[in-house]
């Protein structure tokens, strides 16, 4: 027969008493019974259920179970401590102390994730390979804490497995076999820079579709004729002020989205016999009755009337409206206009009976091209290693075995001049490592 081995790990009762102010404190102490090597049996005033060990999330320590040593407290919107040290094997507990709900989620998209986590819940996880495993909270994003795993054989204070640049670090496979991992560097050539930009260029190009792609070009075209607006004016259109045009003629008019063009000196003349109303779209070196500009830009417009008088300014919005403001005209009048609304835009004046021609302003949605920035390139190499998936700042790259990636190796960019985390993750085998990666060099991680 077997014998059962009872190992009595606390027993008392409840007892209460007096702590002197009129408060009863009150000890609660239950009894937890280990029966075999497979099953714990925990006693309780309720009775007594059996849990299989496997269910059980307790943590390596000197007594078998979890301790505080063990339990990141969350805290006064802090995770505490905010970096832990733990050998393989570990479970480690976070205990949610907030009156307020927080997440426990890996900075490595997939790993580990607490869900909402109530005020008074607890999250736990188990690290089985060493490595330096970053999180966060979803919801008070300034909330960051480090979870360090040590091998059997690696002291506590030890960081990651992968450390600084040039040393190798071991680690252990979940077959149990050694492993190390290096940094190599070495400034890009200049085919590799290239290399890397027409990359970045092709792969921005094949978001955008061909339509907002002539929209950009074409913002560009008309970008003399707007600048964008810090903050949105009271009123999409200001009020003419009296502009003093000697010295300051453009040397081209365009007329319609053709922008058929004309020369100032031939058009003024015929426009001042004429007597007409004119209308114009300023720009630095040319006016224009067309333009394309972005939601958010300002332009400035030129009225041209024979003579002062009172007078209207129409606008006819996207949606049809027609908004009617009356002004005083000089002979030259400038004006000020500010893309609120995407759509076409038509815009006309009248003075003393005689309406002006049309300008047309298509305003539309555009982002502006990101700034230019200089790249560092990050190659993972392994001759044993596969299948391995390959994570820069928590955010999935690429995985070994790819089409286009060549056998045991993992290509990929980052920003340079800025530090990153890069972390790989395979069966039975994992890496973690934050630095600093400087622009246009060439960074290999040999596993």
């Amino acid at each position: 027969m077997i014998a059962i081995i009872i190992l009595l790990i606390s027993s008392a009762s409840i007892m209460a008493k007096d702590d002197g102010k009129g408060k009863d404190k009150v000890q609660i102490q239950e009894k937890v019974k280990i029966k075999g090597p497979a099953e714990v049996i925990a006693s309780d005033s309720a009775g007594t259920m059996n849990i299989p060990r496997s269910a059980v999330p307790l943590v390596a320590g000197d007594n078998g179970g979890p301790g505080p040593s063990n339990t990141v407290r969350i805290k006064g919107l802090a995770f505490q401590p905010s970096t832990m040290t733990v050998p393989a094997g570990t479970v480690v507990i976070w205990h949610n102390e907030d009156g307020t709900d927080h997440t426990v989620t890996s900075d490595v998209q997939g790993l580990f994730d607490s869900g909402v986590l109530g005020a008074g819940k607890k999250f736990s996880f188990s690290f089985g390979t060493p490595g330096s495993y970053s999180y966060h909270c979803n919801i008070h994003t300034n909330m960051h804490g480090v979870i360090v795993v040590t091998g059997a054989t690696t002291s506590s204070s030890a960081r990651s497995i992968i450390p600084p640049s040039g040393q190798a670090a071991s680690g252990t496979s979940s077959s149990g076999a050694g492993s190390s991992a290096s940094w190599s560097e070495k400034p890009l050539g200049q085919s590799q820079r290239q290399s890397i930009s027409q990359g970045i260029i092709q792969s921005d190009s094949g978001s955008v579709s061909g339509s907002q792609s002539v929209s950009q070009n074409s913002v560009l075209q008309y970008s003399q004729y707007y600048k964008m607006a810090p903050q949105a004016p009271s009123q999409p259109l200001t009020a003419p002020v009296q502009y003093q045009l000697p010295g300051q003629e453009p040397s081209m008019l365009y007329f319609g989205s053709s922008q058929k063009a004309v020369q100032f000196s031939q058009y003024q003349t015929s426009a001042s016999y004429a007597g007409m109303n004119s209308l114009w779209i300023q720009g630095a070196s040319s006016w224009t009755q067309y333009a394309q500009i972005p939601q958010g830009a300002s332009l400035s417009m030129i009225a041209v009337a024979p003579t002062n008088g009172n007078g209207y300014m129409y606008e006819a919005n996207p949606d049809g409206t027609l908004i009617k403001n009356g002004y005083l005209f000089y002979p030259y009048n400038q004006m000020g206009f500010y893309a609120d609304t995407i759509g076409q835009h038509l815009l006309f004046f009248m003075v003393n009976g005689q309406p002006s021609n049309v300008v047309v302003v298509d305003v539309i949605a555009y982002q502006p091209p990101p700034p230019v920035i200089s790249y560092a390139s990050i190659t993972i190499s392994s001759s044993w290693f596969r299948g391995y998936s390959v994570y820069l700042d928590g955010k999935y790259q690429a995985s070994e075995g790819a089409p286009g990636q060549p056998t045991g190796s993992v290509n990929i960019i980052a920003p340079g001049d800025q530090y990153h985390t890069v972390a790989v993750s395979g069966p039975g085998f994992s890496f973690s490592d934050y630095r600093l990666f400087r622009a246009d060099w060439s960074y290999t991680l040999n596993i």
